[in-house]
């Protein structure tokens, strides 16, 4: 049983459907639009904006969203500028080898197989100039990097010889040449070249023997030298042992005298005390005999110049005349004795005089 169609209901229907169907597609236009108008710039990564309209370039060296003209009329393009590692190692197809190992052949003909290993970072502030020149994801590191690259080894290692390329030190010495040169030329670029190393060398058969030689020549060699060096060092202990053995003794013997020098001045201070010592009492002593000397020359200076005035005194006495001196021997004739007179007449002037022996020596029968 079939239903009817109300053909009003169906005209209605096709009026909404058109202006429903262009809105579905203005909305896909703007969500389309809005999911390509930005783009993330990860950490460790700058981003080159290129405007396809105006073919203006600009730089983003700050991680974060850019935002830009959708549909394609803007393109941003990521570069990753961390420290990053370039490997060429292998066949360069399995993971962390970027490109294959590096052939060098040596200045007498020889091959040499080296894996290589260069650390470099994206020069910022270069990021256009990079994706101008070079292009844009890897192409620096493929185009740019691995070309200037091995063809810089294969030019410093080439000058060597096969034996010179077995010693360490000389390939070192190239290496830092090459990482040297390679700064400088892709520094223009917008590189920076950090370091150059190689690893697990490799030669041709036929070499393998005389860098064989060699190293055991060499390894010969540095036994001998650590011997050498071994005598020396054993020689030299020796003399140090005989040095400080003499430098003690040195200081024994200068102790030694020292202590003689002390002892000898400590002496003669000792001697110079006692004998100052001695100085000085004799001094006191001829100081107390001078005094005493001195005391008993006044004693006979004083009794002296009393002599000196009594013989004065007798010179005045015999120059006043004879009576005093007969007086005075008179005087010292009878000292002792008994003188006794009588006066003939009143007159207080004796005129006559008498000696007349006292009683008491008659007594005595003197």
């Amino acid at each position: 049983m079939s239903k009817n169609v109300d053909p009003e209901k169906v005209k209605a229907a096709k009026k909404f459907a058109v202006p429903f169907a262009f809105f579905i597609v203005i909305a896909i236009v703007v969500l389309s639009g809005a999911f390509s108008m930005s783009t993330k710039i990860e950490p460790g990564h700058i981003g080159v904006i290129v405007n396809n309209i105006t073919g203006k370039i600009q730089l983003q060296t700050q991680p974060g969203v850019v935002y830009h003209l959708p549909w394609g009329m803007t393109d941003v393009w990521p570069l990753e500028s961390k420290l990053q590692v370039f490997t060429m190692a292998g066949s360069g197809t399995k993971r962390g080898e970027d490109a294959p190992r590096v052939k060098v052949k040596s200045i007498d003909g020889g091959d040499v197989y080296m894996d290589l290993t260069i650390n470099y970072q994206l020069i910022a502030a270069k990021g256009s100039d990079i994706a101008q020149r070079v292009g844009t994801g890897d192409a620096f590191k493929q185009d740019l990097l691995k070309a200037f690259a091995r063809s810089q080894v294969r030019d410093s290692l080439g000058t060597l010889t096969i034996v010179e390329m077995s010693d360490a030190s000389l390939r070192r010495e190239k290496l830092n040449e090459v990482g040297t040169i390679l700064d400088q030329a892709l520094s223009n670029w917008g590189l920076d070249v950090l370091t150059v190393s190689a690893t697990n060398f490799s030669f041709n058969p036929q070499y393998e023997s005389l860098i064989k030689e060699r190293k055991d020549a060499d390894q010969e060699l540095l036994n001998q030298e650590a011997a050498q060096l071994t005598a020396k060092q054993a020689q030299q202990t020796q003399v140090n042992s005989a040095t400080r053995e003499k430098n003690v003794e040195i200081r024994r013997v200068k102790g030694q005298l020292e202590k003689s020098i002390i002892e000898a001045k400590g002496l003669a201070e000792k001697v110079k005390t006692e004998a100052e010592g001695k100085a000085y009492a004799l001094k006191v002593v001829g100081q107390q005999e001078l005094a005493v000397a001195e005391a008993e020359a006044e004693a006979i200076k004083t009794e002296g110049e009393k002599r000196a005035d009594g013989i004065k005194e007798l010179s005045q006495a015999y120059q006043d005349g004879g009576l005093s001196l007969i007086l005075e021997a008179l005087a010292k004739k009878y000292a002792g004795k008994r003188i006794s007179g009588r006066p003939y007449n009143l007159d207080s002037n004796v005129s006559r005089l008498q000696l007349e022996e006292a009683a008491a020596a008659k007594k005595g029968g003197k």
